[in-house]
């Protein structure tokens, strides 16, 4: 049976219609193709991954075998899975995702375990290009206040739906360019920031076919991938003159982009964090 919408097969097995779609996603390039079949399969059967691994002789129905292939169509060219199931789980949450938002990356949850050891709980928690919103719904109950901000309507669109179904209803979302639209805060607040900003070149993204269906405005960082953060670092100082705050800054970056990153900050000690897999993703600026 060839994955396409003109395949007439009545009645295909799971284990037959899995084997022939890794096999198809293999070719294709996929890093992981029988996860990727049986996730979509389930999806599409509306049942648990589990399902499909103990029912292998269970048959599909014709419009089962077509929903299947078009799904299969679709991850071939390279569509994450997150967005042909619709959602993606983060720091142990279910996020609702779409093509307006990135799709939320495990070494991202490295940010959330380093502020939840910082945090204070009077801190005000500012995220900056909240994306879906997974940093600051996954960091919200920590925190007297949280401001999530993003220039993109389409992805605070999402993070409100993120924030109603996870009962983080004192959120407040902001259209703001990084912090050009931050509100007023009471004097001396102590505001924790968390930025997980686009931070690749272009031909980073060129480089690389399993973001290509991503929104480049949630992955394109300029020329050195590290525009938006000078930008940021503006905005900081800018603040810094008219409002007594102290912050606290965790950037996501490249970890090819320490050196670069830390020259944006001449005046202060930058302090680096990595990942799980050892690599330097976080960097630490206080004012």
């Amino acid at each position: 049976m060839k994955w396409c919408m003109r395949s007439k097969t009545i009645s295909t097995p799971i284990k037959q219609a899995l084997k022939q779609a890794a096999e198809t996603l293999k070719q294709a390039g996929s890093q992981s193709p029988w996860l990727d079949a049986e996730l979509l399969l389930a999806h599409c059967l509306n049942k648990d991954r589990s399902f499909i691994i103990t029912h292998p002789e269970q048959t599909l129905s014709t419009a089962q075998t077509k929903k299947f292939a078009l799904l299969i169509q679709q991850r071939r060219q390279h569509t994450p899975i997150a967005y042909l199931l619709g959602h993606k789980e983060f720091y142990g949450l279910d996020f609702i995702i779409s093509p307006n938002v990135l799709v939320p990356r495990p070494e991202s949850e490295r940010i959330v375990d380093i502020v939840k050891d910082i945090a204070q709980p009077q801190d005000v928690l500012i995220d900056i290009g909240t994306g879906s919103g997974c940093l600051a719904i996954s960091l919200s109950p920590f925190f007297a206040s949280t401001l999530a901000l993003d220039i993109s309507t389409q992805a605070l669109a999402i993070a409100r739906k993120n924030a109603k179904r996870h009962n983080r209803n004192t959120i407040r979302f902001i259209t703001s360019d990084l912090l050009s639209r931050l509100p007023k805060l009471p004097p001396y607040s102590h505001l924790m920031i968390t930025a997980n900003l686009p931070y690749l070149t272009a031909a980073e993204i060129r480089a690389e076919k399993s973001i290509s269906r991503e929104p480049r405005l949630a992955l394109y960082g300029g020329t050195d991938g590290l525009t938006l953060y000078r930008t940021v670092a503006r905005q900081i100082a800018a603040l810094q003159k008219i409002h007594h705050y102290s912050i606290t800054l965790l950037c996501e970056i490249n970890p090819g982009q320490k050196m670069r990153f830390k020259k944006i900050w001449p005046q202060r000690t930058v302090e680096f964090k990595k990942d799980l897999a050892g690599k330097t993703r976080i960097g630490i600026v206080r004012f």
